[in-house]
């Protein structure tokens, strides 16, 4: 069974795996910017997650953390999230089976009501300015319509210890020439850009479909190359990582 615990000013009433949604559907609350988290433990990341999309400049967001069978209670770490004097920034965690992390995210997208789709996992942290800078591109290149499109841009890798972390490298500091050359790096296995790196349109995640759970690997790269055979456009914005 799944359930869906409400936390922060998410108003949403407590709703079990009959009575939730399954498929995403096309209505969305303008310009609010769904984040989609799968997690099974790892708290200690999870935490820095979640601090880096609070730090965002950019509001409305709203965080669907998606609990796929965890050893320990995840509410400490999500209440410690819940702000109610922050109208702009909700959290909810919904509890799951352990069916794997393309599952959780589809089902996560199937719950979610933005515009705006960003993915992330339970380690990824993202710049303060990331998600504005990409909804700005998306909005502005689309006439202020936001069809099929994604954003792209800057990464790094974050290493960490107990005792120690340091930022790698920037890495995709251009444009890609075009979706094809992306659609062959790919492919071909000579070009990488992490999902976090992107921000996806509603209408985007629709025309895909689902994430492949039949997958052990390369979930990410699959809906990615689904992505570009569909001929959405991709846009290269050189801020926020």
């Amino acid at each position: 069974m799944t359930k869906v615990t409400p936390t922060g000013s998410c108003g949403t009433p407590d709703l079990t795996w009959t009575n939730c949604p399954h498929e995403m559907t096309a209505a969305f609350e303008p310009g609010l910017v769904s984040v989609v988290i799968p997690v099974r433990n790892r708290f200690d990341l999870l935490q820095q997650t979640l601090q880096s999309v609070y730090d965002q400049t950019y509001r409305p967001l709203e965080v669907i953390v998606m609990d796929g069978g965890s050893s320990e209670p995840i509410d400490p770490i999500i209440q410690r999230f819940s702000f109610p004097s922050d109208t702009g920034f909700t959290i909810v965690c919904v509890r799951l089976e352990s069916l794997g992390a393309p599952v959780a995210r589809s089902r996560g997208c199937a719950f979610s009501r933005g515009e705006f789709i960003q993915f992330l996992d339970s380690d990824d942290v993202m710049t303060p300015n990331k998600i504005d800078a990409q909804v700005r591109a998306l909005t502005i290149r689309q006439g202020g319509s936001t069809t099929q499109a994604v954003a792209y841009g800057p990464w790094r890798c974050l290493y960490t210890t107990v005792s120690w972390s340091r930022l790698g490298p920037p890495y995709q500091l251009e444009a890609m020439p075009s979706e094809e050359a992306m659609l062959l790096g790919y492919i071909a296995g000579h070009w990488f850009c992490p999902l976090h790196s992107y921000l996806f349109s509603r209408a985007t995640v629709l025309a895909v479909g689902r994430w492949d759970s039949w997958l052990a690997r390369g979930q990410d790269t699959d809906y990615l190359i689904r992505t570009l055979l569909a001929n959405v456009p991709f846009r290269f914005v050189p801020v926020g990582e």
